[in-house]
């Protein structure tokens, strides 16, 4: 669970960095919208750079292409002539992939169809079917994530897929890890490597294939629940341990200190709130006016939002554990800190299962996380203001 969470957060790190360069060099990306539709072969770009085509009609990729790009289509997405380099293609109709092509990463709304080669990684995330007709050959690896998933030619990498049906009438040459009710097997067909199935179909028997049944009963909810919660508690403390350690509690007492118990803490987060509302509006604006910069800014935003989601309890825990042990500084009996803060990081995650509760308390954990950065930042300044005027005096 820890690793998942440094590698979510390593992650945005990262789309952080690229938001920013898009920002700072947005004439780096070739960016354009089209209201009909827009085939490659008529534009008169020259694909140097990076770049971004959206056009409210249909996509066709007709030319033959060496430069990373992203299509964005709502009307569908084909793709006639050979492509290099990294592809998105993003579409609320059918993609299909009828040639040749590098790296590919799918997302659409209606059906993927592929059937020419992909030499490396194919990514795809579908609302339809996916299938790779006889014609096809993927050459890297295949993950999916769509309601059926059909693989009618040849994988030489491996397949790793969530799929409520899935059809093997092909061979492929590595591992097959899938996520599925109901398995079709061909006679013909063949998986070099390990072949694993998880499934919650109790009576799917697939020749050949290691298969984990998973209990979705109820007898095994209460465990699986506090499992959960266990989980969730653990990774919390594991990082406000990881806090303790780099930041010294002496640090985090002194800056708890600054919140004065509180009393701003609750009007700047509410008023962080407004400052959301006006942002996501601001972001708007930006992506019709400025889309460049709009989506850089949205990217932006929604990583600094998801980073603080995921930090919330920490930086709350950390705050109100180390004002109750100020509160109580002089008593003998005072709270031992990690207990404290174990015992908090339990309730909440506790409160944070209990339906409609739980929403309510989120809710009002982000609120106090937004006021106490807030109110630590605008504390900071005003007290380096305060020593510029002494300095100067």
């Amino acid at each position: 669970m820890i690793k998942n969470r440094l590698k979510i957060i390593l992650t945005l790190f990262m789309i952080f960095t690229i938001a920013l360069n898009v920002v700072n060099a947005s004439s780096l990306v070739d960016t354009q919208r089209f209201n009909d539709v827009y085939k490659v072969s008529q534009d008169s770009s020259e694909f140097k750079v990076p770049f971004v085509r959206i056009s409210q009609g249909r996509i066709e990729v007709d030319k033959e292409l060496s430069q990373d790009g992203i299509f964005v289509s709502q009307a569908g997405i084909e793709i006639t002539k050979p492509v290099d380099g990294m592809q998105v293609y993003y579409s609320t109709d059918t993609v299909r992939l009828n040639a040749d092509s590098e790296y590919s990463a799918i997302i659409s709304g209606g059906n993927v169809i592929i059937s020419g080669v992909v030499e490396k990684t194919t990514m795809i995330y579908c609302l339809g079917e996916v299938t790779l007709d006889e014609n096809a050959n993927v050459k890297g690896n295949l993950l999916v994530y769509a309601p059926v998933l059909n693989i009618n030619s040849k994988v030489d990498g491996n397949v790793v897929g969530v799929a409520n049906k899935f059809n093997l009438n092909n061979e492929v040459a590595g591992q097959v890890r899938v996520r599925a009710e109901e398995v079709s097997i061909a006679e013909n067909s063949k998986v070099g490597g390990e072949f694993n199935i998880t499934t919650s179909n109790p009576n799917l028997n697939v020749e050949g294939a290691t298969i984990d049944v998973i209990n979705t009963q109820n007898n095994g909810g209460a465990k699986n629940f506090f499992i959960t919660l266990l989980n969730t508690s653990i990774m919390d403390i594991v990082t406000y341990l990881i806090i303790l350690i780099f930041m010294k509690k002496e640090k985090i007492s002194a800056l708890s200190k600054k919140l004065d118990g509180g009393k701003r803490v609750l009007v700047n987060g509410l008023l962080s709130m407004v400052g959301i509302a006006i942002s996501i509006f601001v972001g708007i604006v930006l992506l019709l006016v400025l889309p460049k910069v709009g989506v850089a800014s949205a990217v932006f935003g929604i990583a600094a939002l998801i980073i603080f989601v995921l930090l919330k309890n920490i930086i709350v825990v950390t705050f109100i554990t180390e004002m109750a042990i100020d509160k109580y500084e002089e008593r003998q009996n005072k709270p031992n800190r990690i207990v404290t803060a174990i015992l908090s990081f339990i309730i909440l995650n506790l409160l944070a299962k209990i339906p409609v509760v739980g929403s309510i308390v989120g809710i009002f954990v982000f609120i106090l996380a937004t006021g106490i950065v807030i109110t630590l930042c605008t504390k900071n300044n005003k007290e380096d203001k305060k020593a510029e005027v002494v300095d100067v005096n």
